[in-house]
């Protein structure tokens, strides 16, 4: 009231009657302690929500997921390739298994039977729209270009095996096995020693699916030993590297943990010094 009297010293007509308890709505009126300190709860509540939805929104990329395509225009596009991609992707076709029935579970269990046996990734797509189309196409490029360009020049020891499921009626109860349901934009996973190790959502150029691999086969976390080994990954792309004392160490075990939900994302390793 106090507010409004003041307010009136500055008006023709007085402000006072406008500030009643039962004032209509698009009025003054007069606000006490109880109603006062309902509306802060309510806009502290609004505050957090609203920090919740902001944070979930934030996307974070890493270094290696720089040239990622946009699903949205992507989806738009017809799946019309031009000779030179179109040739690659058929040559890179006889490098991917077609999963089907139980043949990828066991291809799974199989691997912990056997040491070091072949990575598994494989590319589940739906038939909605032409989006899986595109993410096939790039797989068979991807596949083609790691078999025969890209491999030799790694020095990986462990093989890795290229597969697809269709999400259609015929695959679309192992496709749920995975948690992948047919609408679903295209996914790829990644299987090492009978465990999944890795996931992508996202789509790229081959490159992109080349760094993917390779992070993969080379570990969540590489063990930096000279310099050679750090030399010949700075090549592959940024790198963050972390000094212990030993692999016994509280700070490294956390590391280490990181290293593993961030597999095929970032190139993480560790080098080891007593000095630390």
């Amino acid at each position: 009231m106090a507010l409004l009297d003041a307010l009136s010293r500055h008006s023709i007509h007085s402000l006072l009657e406008f500030g009643t308890e039962n004032a209509l709505p698009g009025f003054v009126r007069e606000v006490g302690a109880a109603e006062m300190e309902q509306q802060m709860r309510e806009n502290h509540k609004e505050k957090l929500k609203n920090k919740k939805e902001k944070q979930s929104r934030i996307e974070l990329r890493s270094p290696f997921e720089l040239r990622m395509l946009n699903l949205k225009i992507l989806t738009e596009r017809q799946p019309i390739f031009d000779d030179s991609a179109e040739s690659l992707a058929v040559q890179g076709s006889s490098f991917l298994k077609h999963f089907h029935g139980s043949e990828l579970v066991e291809a799974i269990e199989t691997q912990t039977e056997v040491e070091n046996s072949p990575a598994i990734f494989v590319l589940f797509w739906g038939t909605e729209g032409s989006l899986g189309e595109h993410a096939l196409h790039l797989w068979k490029r991807s596949a083609y270009k790691w078999k025969n360009m890209i491999n030799e020049k790694l020095n990986i020891k462990r093989e890795a095996v290229f597969g697809v499921v269709k999400c259609d009626e015929e695959g679309i109860e192992l496709c749920r096995a995975f948690g992948i349901l047919p609408k679903q934009k295209p996914q790829f996973l990644a299987f090492m020693d009978g465990q999944r190790v890795g996931q992508q959502m996202g789509l790229g150029d081959e490159e992109f699916f080349i760094d993917w691999i390779r992070l993969i086969l080379m570990g969540s976390l590489i063990h930096i030993k000279d310099v050679t080994t750090k030399n010949n990954l700075m090549e592959f792309g940024p790198i963050t590297i972390g000094i212990f004392r030993d692999e016994q160490q509280a700070e490294f075990k956390s590391y280490r943990r990181v290293a593993v939900l961030l597999a095929g994302r970032y190139q993480l390793a560790y080098k080891l010094d007593k000095r630390q």
